[in-house]
């Protein structure tokens, strides 16, 4: 395959103890805590793509779609139970969740893609795919979902259309951010859609072909581009996956460059960077997705050995926790 004749390539490992040349090093640096393992011997991650904290609930879901299955550990990284796909889903590739618990799931329902939920024990609800898409927009092809901090809104990233959807909880349309306005065709044919997450009243969105992260509000406004394009230390080659904490700063994962790095929003400075291409614990190597809690953790997912690994020590996620009610969706009736 070639993901795995990629990821065999000769790597090196990159130091972060000392800051690039014009780095800021303010703020708390995350340092290596340990990787996120399933409980038995053997049963480990084939392709861990997608991560999620839930701060509602201090727990973190990973999408692991070769073993059909969403993987649930505790805020220090143990394992509680895990979700399998089946006949109601398989392959989830990206979730979200509401403050209730429930699984908003981008997977595979009957031969479709679909958006599958789950109550807040894994017990399949419904499958539904988007409402009031263009007839003539020629198919959809998901990479990511996330819901807004109130759980009015579900932001879904389109690869085949170059649009950031946003819908209702039901998958009604209401808005969508098009990336192929005011480009050439040359720059559509090479656009790439990263991760889509909610951070407080932030969106976030990498667009790795173009070396920025987005910056939304939950309304689909954009408000600004975050990031560098470049190789060189504390720039972006493409930044797949990004969050806020509570400093209003934005932690980017990096794909091709292997790392994560901390910006500053204000003044779109970069503040340092982190790790880098490796085997070693610690060091990244096809990264996927990132994720940041309410303790100031890091989770980084990647292709190389499927691994999930966890960092301390950073700054607590932006959070706005539910309302007082007014603007709270309905808890979904179960079967």
């Amino acid at each position: 395959m070639r993901l795995h004749a990629a990821l065999l390539a000769p790597i090196i490992l990159l130091v972060a103890s000392s800051p690039a040349p014009g780095q800021n090093t303010e703020g708390k640096r995350p340092l290596y805590s340990k990787p996120l393992q399933m409980p038995l011997r053997g049963d480990d991650f084939r392709l861990p793509l997608s991560i999620v904290a839930d701060l509602n609930a201090a727990e973190v879901f990973v999408c692991d779609p070769l073993n059909h299955r969403i993987a649930i550990f505790d805020r220090n990284g143990l394992f509680k139970f895990e979700i399998r796909g089946g006949m109601s889903f398989r392959s989830p590739i990206d979730l979200a969740v509401n403050p209730e618990g429930y699984l908003f799931v981008l997977a595979t329902h009957q031969g479709h893609q679909s958006v599958v939920r789950l109550d807040f024990d894994g017990r399949f609800l419904e499958a539904f795919e988007l409402q009031g898409i263009p007839e003539s927009s020629g198919g959809q092809n998901f990479r990511s979902i996330a819901i807004s901090s109130q759980a009015e809104r579900l932001y879904i990233a389109d690869q085949w259309q170059h649009k950031l959807w946003i819908t209702d909880l039901d998958g009604k349309v209401t808005g969508a951010f098009d990336f192929e306005e005011g480009r050439t065709e040359e720059e559509i044919e090479n656009l790439l859609l990263g991760r889509v997450d909610v951070y407080g009243e932030s969106v976030l969105m990498g667009v790795p072909s173009e070396g920025f992260v987005y910056r939304f509000d939950l309304a689909g406004n954009l408000e600004q581009k975050i990031g560098q394009k470049g190789a060189t230390p504390c720039m972006l080659g493409m930044p797949v996956a990004a969050a806020l904490d509570e400093l209003d700063r934005v932690v980017i994962l990096d794909q091709q460059r292997a790392l994560f790095q901390v910006w500053q929003a204000e003044d779109n400075t970069c503040l340092h960077e982190y790790y880098g291409f490796g085997a070693q614990p610690g060091a990244l190597n096809r990264p996927f997705d990132l994720a940041l809690d309410l303790d100031g953790q890091v989770f980084i997912t990647q292709g190389y050995e499927g691994r999930v690994q966890m960092y301390r020590g950073g700054e607590p996620a932006a959070f706005q926790g539910p309302s007082d009610g007014k603007d709270q969706v309905e808890t979904p009736p179960q079967d």
